[in-house]
């Protein structure tokens, strides 16, 4: 993080700054490769600090816990690596040598005692030995990589963090990184407490503002000796939309030679997301999302957002992944979601035939799945037919069915409106089920949707 300025994420930390003045605590969220951890590390910066916080800011107690250094999550665990972490900050700040060797001795009288009663008490008197004599110390504990650990430890954990803050009102604050909002990762009494601290202050992180992301790719191909055009560089930022995973992987496959600079712009995305580093990158982001999240994110990126549940699509909003419908991770990673991810696998809701409608909505035909989604109307319609092929179904029975809020609002369909909404199905259809399956128009009385015996 030497090379990033001290300008970085400038509105995100602006926020957090703030918030950390009024001792409030915060909950960062954000997809796989947003830069999470490069925030979290750079918050730790002295002179990020020194910048933020000016003449006071040997006052601000920054404690950085990466749950990555943890070899099992447990509480023991969690509160060794607390004891350790606080050590770190005094010791980096340099407040006072007798602060940092009692927390030593604390910390060293129970690392092998095995016991959580010891841990926690051990972290409470550090806690208190930190605050109690200092009334102008406030103390900002950063938990990074926090999913697992909100999910599997026990409530009474997160229940003496939250009894901490009590005690000390505005002088313990705490910042969680978590790919998921807290809510969903843990609903149990004692974790809904302990989020209240921060629902009031959630931030979404979304992809890099361009600035930051210049800097991201000035910084490593500048490693790499070489200089790039700026023409160059404006392709490479909207490919990835300033996503820094996936702009890191797309920068080192240019420099790697896996791909070639010259020809960047004139490859199309399917030729680029296939790369080892980009693909995996993609993956990541993937397949952090629920089923729901996934299902809904292809069907908006294919345009049928209003299949999609209301829920699902304000959680692909709050993670940045869509903005106002406009996917917001740009070509490769909308290339990736739409050809590339394996589908969620759902069950089967209606077959007929070579057709098969499963519970997600997509439709497939002769194992072929539709791109892109079949309308409302013309899944309905779809549906309905392979309720029972063979059957003539009337125009009046077609429309009760498939226009059933204009049928019971007293108001007609046209016979050209239904005429040709059959003649869109068939052309989506039919193509595809290379005569295992047609819509056969029976003159003057309507429609029978016809399965040759051994397309079954």
């Amino acid at each position: 993080m030497s090379e990033v300025s001290l300008s970085y994420r400038n509105e995100e930390v602006a926020v957090i700054t703030r918030q950390l003045r009024f001792g409030e605590s915060v909950s960062v969220v954000g997809v796989s490769g947003m830069g999470k951890s490069n925030l979290f590390r750079y918050l730790q910066r002295t002179d990020v600090r020194q910048a933020l916080f000016q003449t006071n800011w040997k006052n601000y107690l920054i404690v950085g816990v990466d749950s990555n250094a943890l070899n099992a999550i447990t509480e023991i665990a969690v509160y060794d690596l607390l004891l350790e972490s606080i050590i770190t900050e005094l010791k980096r700040v340099r407040v006072t040598a007798e602060a940092a060797a009692q927390v030593a001795r604390l910390h060293g009288a129970i690392k092998n005692t095995g016991s959580v009663v010891d841990s926690k008490r051990a972290f409470d008197q550090v806690m208190r030995l930190l605050l109690d004599p200092n009334p102008s110390w406030q103390v900002a504990i950063l938990f990074d990589q926090f999913d697992q650990v909100y999910q599997l430890l026990p409530g009474h954990f997160f229940a003496n963090l939250r009894f901490l803050r009590d005690e000390y009102k505005r002088r313990i604050c705490y910042m969680t990184f978590t790919r998921e909002e807290l809510p969903r990762l843990c609903s149990t009494k004692e974790c809904e407490e302990f989020y209240e601290l921060a629902a009031l202050n959630v931030m979404t992180l979304g992809p890099y503002n361009s600035a930051d992301a210049q800097m991201l790719l000035d910084s490593i191909v500048g490693r790499y000796e070489q200089h790039w055009s700026d023409s160059l560089c404006r392709t490479v930022l909207e490919l990835t939309k300033c996503h820094p995973g996936i702009m890191k992987a797309t920068i080192v496959a240019l420099l790697s030679g896996q791909l070639e600079p010259s020809e960047l712009d004139q490859l199309k995305p399917a030729e680029i997301v296939v790369v080892r580093g980009i693909n995996h990158e993609c993956e990541k982001i993937f397949e952090s999302l629920s089923k729901e999240e996934k299902t809904g994110l292809r069907k908006s990126l294919l345009g049928n957002s209003a299949d999609v549940d209301a829920d699902v699509l304000k959680r692909l909003n709050f993670k940045r992944l869509i903005t106002n419908q406009t996917f917001a991770l740009g070509p490769l990673f909308t290339e990736y979601v739409t050809k590339v991810a394996p589908r969620p696998s759902a069950a089967t809701k209606i077959q007929a035939g070579p057709v098969r409608i499963d519970t997600a909505g997509e439709v497939w035909v002769n194992h072929n799945v539709i791109q892109p989604p079949l309308t409302k109307k013309e899944l309905l319609l779809l549906g309905y037919f392979c309720l029972e092929p063979g059957r003539l179904r009337s125009k009046d029975e077609i429309i009760s069915h498939v226009y059933s809020s204009e049928y019971e609002a007293g108001n007609s369909v046209s016979d050209e409106a239904l005429n040709a909404l059959v003649r869109r199905l068939r052309e989506r259809i039919e193509p595809v089920a290379q005569g295992r399956c047609r819509i056969a128009t029976v003159r003057g009385k309507g429609y029978r949707f016809e399965i040759p015996s051994e397309a079954w």
